[in-house]
């Protein structure tokens, strides 16, 4: 079977990803659609494949594109994806992994029909890679893996590493959202040439500095408060029980302390036991989901934006709340360093330690003045170092036509 002939122009891709707003205000995987909104506009034709869940609503065409669910389980069983992610909810339940091969065949058999009509296959994360390059062996379509965050857990042990290398070798090209994950690939023999370098992008027109004090009244929330914010799912690996654990010495200095959490996940009764067995119910307060909307507001809401996490890779939340002009704490792991430069845009602390956020935590409470020229340097970061999600996009379909032109001429 001939690979399709490239196009400079409405290049057919079927998007592959595991994760992805389920409803329109969704801000789980809610990057993914941004680029593939973006790929839309760059004058490509665009058809998700995703597993379903009892929660997606795609009714209205919200998204602008065909999106295509696959049923792996029956419905009120199905639990591997979305939410925390599948490691996460792996590791809250292990008898979730006897849902994988389930999710690998039914995936497999979805992407195979998608495929056929297709010019380019792109994927996000580890698993839709896998399931690509077999139907790359199968139909013959080319396959351009995105790499992200947990993804670089495989890298981390011989065995695993090696045979995690020689799979990605069987992708057309891989994409990294950050240098620091290149290297790694780099280091268990992945070939430079193979790999590109693509962040994430940022809108800077709903991500900008507003008034505090409106975007309190919104929210009611007092004015009186130092309010902390953390924005992310509720699970192990975003590590808010280390910053709950960072609370009792602030407050007991000062009862002003807000310590707000925006987001759900299955680790959320966890959080919650915490929170009463420290006694700290009237300094945290858990939000719950909020729509993808609000969360410039909420951002606005904040005198210091903490991202305690165990494992990351270029978070968005990150670079949104940089670019509101907000004080930063935040985990030296992943592509995290890569952006913040210690005590200049930002302050890093080693993960898993809650006598670090609650010493930084205090610091910047005190020095308004450092507060300030932080949160300035960090808004200049993001507007120099990140394009908005369409030039991303355009970036990423630049790459598809070479490689695609590099197939033909061989």
């Amino acid at each position: 079977m001939t690979d399709p002939q490239p196009s400079t122009q409405n290049l057919k891709i079927a998007l592959l990803t595991t994760s992805f707003p389920r409803f329109e205000g969704d801000y789980a995987g809610n990057f993914v659609l941004k680029f593939a909104q973006g790929l839309k506009k760059a004058g490509c034709d665009i058809n998700a494949v995703v597993p379903h869940d009892q929660e997606t609503d795609f009714s209205g065409n919200w998204t602008g594109f065909p999106v295509k669910q696959f049923k792996y389980f029956p419905s009120n069983w199905q639990s591997l994806t979305y939410g925390a992610g599948m490691i996460g909810r792996i590791r809250k339940n292990p008898l979730r992994l006897l849902q994988f091969p389930f999710l690998c065949i039914s995936y497999l058999y979805a992407a195979l029909r998608e495929a056929r009509r297709s010019q380019v296959i792109q994927t996000f994360w580890s698993v839709s890679a896998l399931v690509a390059i077999v139907v790359k062996f199968i139909r013959k379509t080319p396959v351009f893996a995105r790499l992200l965050g947990s993804d670089i857990l495989f890298t981390k042990t011989p065995f695993l590493s090696r045979i995690f290398a020689k799979l990605m070798m069987q992708t057309d090209a891989i994409v990294c959202e950050n240098h620091q994950f290149k290297e790694e690939l780099k280091r268990i023999g992945v070939p430079d040439e193979k790999i590109s370098v693509i962040p994430n992008g940022i809108n800077l027109e709903s991500f900008h500095p507003s008034d505090k004090y409106k975007a309190r009244k919104v929210l009611k929330i007092s004015s009186n408060k130092t309010v902390i914010l953390s924005v992310g799912s509720l699970s192990p690996i975003k590590g808010q029980d280390y910053l709950i654990r960072a609370i009792p010495e602030l407050t007991a200095d000062r009862n002003d302390i807000e310590l707000i959490l925006v987001g759900d996940g299955e680790w959320r009764s966890s959080l919650v036991s915490l929170i009463e067995e420290l006694n700290l119910e009237l300094y945290v307060t858990l939000t719950g989901f909020q729509h993808e909307h609000t969360i410039p507001t909420w951002l606005n809401t904040a005198d210091i934006f903490v991202l305690p996490s165990l494992s990351e890779g270029t978070p968005n939340i990150l670079l949104e709340a940089m670019a509101c002009g907000l004080p930063i704490i935040a985990s030296q792991v992943g592509g995290i360093p890569g952006i913040i430069k210690n005590g200049e845009n930002g302050i890093l602390i080693e993960p898993r330690s809650s006598e670090g956020l609650t010493e930084y935590l205090r610091l910047l409470i005190r020095e308004k003045n450092m507060c300030e020229r932080m949160g300035n340097m960090a808004r200049k970061t993001v507007a120099e170092q990140f394009g908005d999600w369409d030039s991303q996009a355009v970036q990423l379909k630049e790459l598809y036509t070479k490689i695609l032109s590099e197939k033909k001429n061989r």
